[in-house]
């Protein structure tokens, strides 16, 4: 061989070989990698080198890699790629155009434990959102979770909510109640365990239209030989046409300046109106005024509406309780819990067997309850003596000064409704007063039993 082929051979070989990079970063037994986070591997730049091959594995020998790659520069971004609380290897080796370098030495790493998984953020429906139907898709951003708890609740606090198991960002919920406000949540959980619950929304559901059967009494116009009570304002041309509670000071009347129909005042028998009356719907559990409807009461104790048709009433709430009220009377509420959903409801107050609000709510009138009479001042207490008293505003009424005076009208001192306010003689308005707070002692007073 000549000199000059030995010469060209060395060259040749010169220009093919290159050295092997060696790994700078992660390596050695540094912090524990997110690999939730990108995670950069660095090596160092080996001279000629055109490109370069990064292997990552949990298997030292690498039979099996996680990330095989080529590039060009002298690091590589890993992100989402590898696993929690695992061990991995690393190498590298040059390219230089026409050959490999050797592999590097291996560099190890671990990466962290997998944490909980963050707190979703709540998507779908909006915050606060309204009239909502009884099937509400409900959505969430996504999470690292395997499982997926949903806690919704009619209450602030979630007391006794109902508990869904899912998966994924979204699920539906069936059967919700018309009407109803409901609080929801969302957390995530996984091999890192429970993460935190998202923020508290709300949404409320398209209230619906509701039957409502409603019996009452009154004790003041109640006649012991009919068994009803007299109609004697309406014969006597007394009822006004317009609800007379928003002139009282009674807020919050869905039906407010509501006017009689023509002819509802015509109606005799039975069917009579005695006189207005106010019904509320309380929230279940709070018991706090929800709403307010101005209503007729019928001589037999049916409740209509001025239409004199069976109130059909929107409620505020899927659940309420449903109390009642009269200007001269003091009212009362039934504690049973109605599902107002459209379904009608049936509340008969005049029953002994039906369990009222606090003690002694209503008086007996022929075994039935019936509202007690005697709070023409409206304030909810019937006092017969002392400041503001009800027998005084009897006796105010009829002039102050005689007392056989009589006045005639629609008047709150009007106690047993018979058109005529009296202080003294029969069917006086006075002995009323007297007999509700128990008709001995005259410093005793009766309170209306509501929360």
């Amino acid at each position: 061989m000549s000199r000059s082929t030995l010469i060209g051979c060395a060259f040749a070989t010169a220009i093919t070989a290159i050295g092997q990079p060696t790994p700078l970063s992660p390596c050695g037994p540094g912090p524990l990698y997110d690999p939730a986070t990108t995670i950069q591997f660095v090596w160092s730049n080996s001279a000629g080198a055109v490109q370069y091959q990064l292997q990552v594995s949990q298997d030292p020998g690498y039979s099996f890699t996680a990330v095989d790659i080529t590039t060009p520069s002298t690091f590589h971004d890993v992100f989402a790629v590898l696993f929690f609380d695992a061990h991995y290897f690393w190498r590298v080796r040059a390219n230089n155009g026409a050959v490999w370098s050797a592999w590097s030495s291996n560099c190890d790493f671990q990466t962290m434990p997998m944490p909980p998984p963050p707190a979703p953020v709540l998507q779908v429906p909006a915050n606060g959102a309204v009239n909502l139907s009884t099937s509400v898709g409900l959505q969430w951003s996504f999470i690292p979770a395997t499982a997926i708890e949903i806690h919704v609740s009619s209450t602030a606090g979630f007391t006794s909510p109902t508990i869904v198991n899912t998966s994924g960002q979204q699920h539906t919920l069936n059967g919700l109640l018309n009407g109803q406000t409901y609080y929801w949540r969302v957390r995530g959980s996984n091999i890192g365990g429970t993460g935190p619950w998202s923020e508290v929304w709300t949404f409320t559901t398209a209230s619906v239209a509701t039957t409502l059967n409603l019996r009452m009494y009154l004790q003041g116009p109640w006649n012991t030989g009919t068994g009803r009570m007299n109609d004697a304002l309406r014969l006597a041309g007394l009822v006004p046409t317009a609800e007379p509670y928003t002139a009282l000071g009674f807020t919050g009347l869905s039906n407010a300046g509501a006017s009689i129909a023509g002819g509802v005042l015509s109606v005799a028998g039975p069917n009579a109106v005695v006189d207005w009356v106010l019904i509320e719907a309380r929230h279940a559990t709070a018991n706090t005024i929800l709403a307010r409807w101005a209503a007729l009461l019928q001589c037999d104790g049916d409740v209509a509406l001025p239409n004199g048709n069976v109130p059909s009433l929107v409620f505020p709430m899927g659940q309420v309780r449903i109390a009642v009220r009269h200007r001269t009377h003091l009212g009362c509420m039934a504690t049973a819990v109605r599902n107002a959903n459209g379904t009608a409801i049936d509340v008969d107050l005049t029953l002994l067997t039906t369990v009222l609000y606090g003690t002694e709510p209503t008086t007996t009138v022929s075994g039935f309850r019936a509202l007690w009479a005697g709070d023409v001042s409206t304030n909810g207490i019937i006092a017969y003596s002392g400041g503001g008293n009800d027998r005084d505003r009897v006796l105010s009424r009829i002039g102050g000064i005689v007392p056989t005076n009589t006045a005639t009208g629609y008047h709150l001192e009007d106690a047993n409704l018979d058109g005529v306010v009296m202080y003294s003689g029969p069917a006086n308005d006075r002995d009323i007063i007297l007999q509700t707070i128990g008709g001995v002692v005259p410093t005793q007073t009766r309170s209306a039993q509501l929360p």
